[in-house]
């Protein structure tokens, strides 16, 4: 940096005592000046209580320059000016000193004053006195007194005792304590304060009434009382008694309200023997008292000092339901159905049977019971097919069942009705076996009128009907023996064969040895005589037995729309018209009307099952009964299309369960 530029820079910025500011400004070469002769005046060597900025601008070493004006600023309120050198062919230059930064409380400017002004740094420029106190001192009255005097110690002003707190006050010369303080120990100590602002000493506390104590730096209400609103109170005030404020209200618990001059129990307390006790309590939260349990219904109960539901009902999810409810009762939850045994669940709001349970007599008895397992009701055994039956405290079959490897089979199956097992046909006598699904005659056995009665009959032996005599080919039965039906002969009573009359064997010759031509047409004459004859006779017998046939019909055959069985009376049943058995008398036995069918009405088969088991014999032509009996296989295989199961429905015993209860529970 240049010479030129730093002087520049230094009277720019520098500070000066006033008192070097008028020497430049007294100097007497301020009209013609160079820089060097201006740092030569300019040399700060005075002390002095504050300084001032003084700057001239734009000086350097080539020129020189005259003093034109000189601007001077005291403090915040005073500007003073002065013209020196008047206007030449020389630059003329400002100076500028800034003393803003003084005290208003601590100079002074007085015109035309040519006395001495004590404690203080004065300047005279241009018939001014500028004056600045010295430390320690400051402007009171136009004149610098000393400050910061303690209490006790000499002054002239108040503004002089500012050398202890709140002892701002001059009085007979001396700094005492302001109104309203004491001195205690060379202090000023406040008197007279309010609750709740600083103190040192109980005594200053008078400002507030029954606050007389200084606590902890603080002025408090005195024992007993409380501050409020910068008042003191009585405190602690238990329930009943007068108060002010709610904070008052402090000597019940639970009573914090003050209301209408009172204190009274506080939203949601009850006063009860001069406490106050919590109502509207809630299940399972901590009581005193019956009456305090009323904030869940059906739990007005306090029991080992707990809410509790009443006696019958029970807690769940907070709330109070009735407990024990008996099997068929209203219920909400599980939880509440213990009234009865096994009945643990709440189904559609009903306590029911727990599972595997039914609902018999109005207890939950265990369901599903199978064969030979203990039971006290037919109900309860419904865990093994047909055997609904509880007796002597088991399950057993049921009637008309008999039990076969754990399970029930029917017993007592008649004759071409439907089974398993050979041990159910016992219900007709000589049909101990069952066959493809059904029982039929046991060998050497036939069908007649739903009975197995004896077949394979020799010759001579006696029968009911021709099927009986099968132990000899072209027998049949007539009068109620087995006999060689016509145009056979018995051979050794043991088998027929066919018969050859001798006259057709042999001609009749005359004594010469020639054919006897006239005997042929007499035997001729006699065979066409017999044919036509026997022929009328057949057509009238034929047209009786029909009208017979039909006469009978109207009486005694019974039509049955159903598959019917007895068992006791040993009633044929069938699906179809059937001739009783008392019907047929005397010769009919030996024809049509004796005649029977190898088929049931039950049969499933295409043809229907044969249930008669004879040995057979060859088809011989004779008048039989398959005209009269043909609707029964008719009848037979629309009932079996319909009626597809293990056994015929007029054979099979109903069922005697019951329909089981909505509250019974089985799976």
């Amino acid at each position: 940096m240049n010479k030129q530029f730093f002087h520049h820079i230094l009277f720019a910025i520098k500070d000066f005592c006033l008192e070097t500011a008028k020497r430049f400004i007294s100097w007497r070469y301020r009209c013609n000046f160079y820089l060097d002769s201006a740092e030569n005046i300019l040399q700060d060597a005075e002390t002095c209580p504050r300084k001032c900025n003084v700057h001239i601008d734009n000086l350097d070493y080539r020129n020189t320059f005259s003093l034109r004006q000189v601007n001077i600023t005291i403090g915040t309120d005073q500007s003073l000016k002065w013209s020196f050198c008047p206007s030449s062919q020389i630059e003329s230059k400002y100076m500028h000193i800034d003393c803003s930064s003084w005290n208003k409380d601590r100079y002074t400017v007085i015109y035309n004053y040519n006395y001495p002004f004590g404690n203080a740094d004065c300047v005279d420029i241009n018939n001014y006195k500028i004056c600045h106190c010295y430390d320690g001192y400051i402007i009171v009255n136009g004149l610098c007194f000393k400050e910061n005097i303690a209490v006790g110690d000499s002054c002239v002003y108040d503004r002089q005792c500012t050398g202890t707190a709140n002892a701002n006050s001059c009085k007979f010369r001396m700094c005492t304590c302001q109104t309203g303080y004491r001195l205690i120990d060379n202090n000023c100590y406040r008197g007279n304060i309010a609750v709740d602002n600083s103190c040192s000493y109980d005594w200053q506390c008078t400002g507030t009434q029954l606050a007389s104590s200084c606590k902890y730096g603080v002025c408090t209400c005195d024992t007993g009382y409380i501050s409020i609103d910068d008042n003191c109170y009585q405190g602690n005030t238990p329930v009943g008694y007068f108060c002010v404020h709610d904070r008052q209200c402090t000597g019940t618990t639970y009573a914090s309200l003050c209301r209408s001059s009172v204190c009274t129990c506080q939203t949601g307390y009850k006063l009860f023997d001069s406490k106050c006790y919590k109502v509207n309590i809630a299940v399972d939260n901590s009581c005193t008292y019956d009456w305090q349990c009323n904030g869940t219904q059906l739990a007005g109960s306090c029991k080992s000092s707990v809410c509790t539901c009443e006696t019958g009902y029970m807690k769940i999810d907070n709330n109070c339901y009735q407990g024990n409810i008996p099997v068929g009762g209203f219920c909400s939850h599980n939880n509440q159905c213990t009234g009865s045994e096994h009945a643990e669940s709440c189904k559609t709001s009903r306590c029911t049977c727990s599972n595997g349970y039914i609902l018999i007599e109005f207890e939950c008895k265990r369901g599903n019971m199978t064969i030979n397992q203990s039971c006290l009701y037919n109900r309860q055994c419904t865990g093994t097919k047909f055997a609904g039956l509880c007796r002597s405290q088991k399950c057993t079959c049921d009637t008309g069942y008999m039990l076969i490897d754990n399970n029930c089979y029917k017993d007592h199956v008649p004759v071409g009705g439907f089974c398993i097992l050979d041990k159910q046909c016992t219900g007709s006598n000589n049909s101990e076996t069952c066959d493809n699904g059904r029982c039929r005659c046991l060998d050497g056995h036939v069908l007649l009128e739903l009975e197995c009665i004896q077949g394979n009959l020799s010759l001579n032996q006696s029968c009911t009907v021709h099927e009986q005599c099968s132990s000899s080919n072209y027998s049949r039965c007539v009068e109620e023996k087995c006999t060689c039906m016509e145009g056979y002969t018995a051979e050794n009573l043991t088998h027929c064969i066919k018969f050859q009359p001798n006259e057709f064997e042999h001609s009749v010759r005359n004594p010469q040895g020639t054919k006897d031509n006239s005997c042929d047409d007499n035997n001729i004459g006699k065979i066409l005589g017999t044919l036509f004859g026997g022929i009328l006779i057949g057509v009238i017998l034929t047209a009786v037995v029909a009208f017979l046939m039909f006469k009978k019909m109207q009486t005694k055959i019974r039509k049955r729309e159903e598959p019917s069985v007895s068992f006791a009376n040993d009633v044929i049943y069938s699906s179809a018209i059937v001739v009783e058995r008392g019907d047929i008398t005397g010769s009919q036995a030996n024809y049509a009307k004796r005649k029977v069918v190898n088929a049931l009405p039950y049969a499933c088969a295409e043809k229907g099952a044969v249930y008669s088991l004879v040995t057979s014999k060859p088809s011989v032509e004779h008048p039989t009964t398959e005209g009269v009996y043909n609707h029964l296989r008719e009848q037979e295989k629309k009932d079996d299309n319909e009626h597809n199961d293990n056994y015929d429905h007029a054979c099979a015993a109903s069922y005697l369960g019951t329909e089981p209860s909505v509250y019974s529970n089985m799976p």
